[in-house]
């Protein structure tokens, strides 16, 4: 349901991947034979995102090698990896601005638990 940027992501990274396309002048809808192009929700689009972003989409559009569900995968992957690299660096900027540990697990607990944080990147893979 709430899926339909990381549909977007991998039919972006495919424009990259395996057309070799510029995502940020050629919308996925230019490739209609692509088979993940038919997910997206914005497919007549080019990329809203940094060019960061879409050289990382492509790298894991092409792991995903073509398997849908691969692809969903490594990009909840990518997210969840983001959110425990967001969480180190709040606990050591935290750390090192308050020096409590508990002040700390407050600023984890409050990041971490974040209901539209976790129903975004649960379902969506969302940066």
């Amino acid at each position: 349901m709430t899926a339909a940027d990381l549909f977007d992501y991998l039919a972006l990274g495919h424009v990259t991947a395996f057309h070799g396309a510029n995502p940020f002048t050629h919308a996925p809808a230019d490739f209609a034979a692509d088979p993940f192009v038919a997910y997206g929700a914005w497919r007549f689009f080019p990329s809203a995102y940094g060019p960061l972003w879409e050289i990382m989409a492509a790298g894991l559009a092409h792991l995903a090698a073509g398997d849908l569900w691969r692809g969903i995968l490594l990009m909840k992957a990518q997210a969840l990896l983001s959110l425990v690299l967001t969480s180190a660096l709040t606990a050591w900027l935290i750390w090192h601005r308050r020096r409590s540990s508990r002040t700390v697990q407050q600023a984890l607990f409050l990041l971490l638990w974040n209901p539209l944080l976790l129903l975004d990147i649960r379902g969506n893979a969302h940066h």
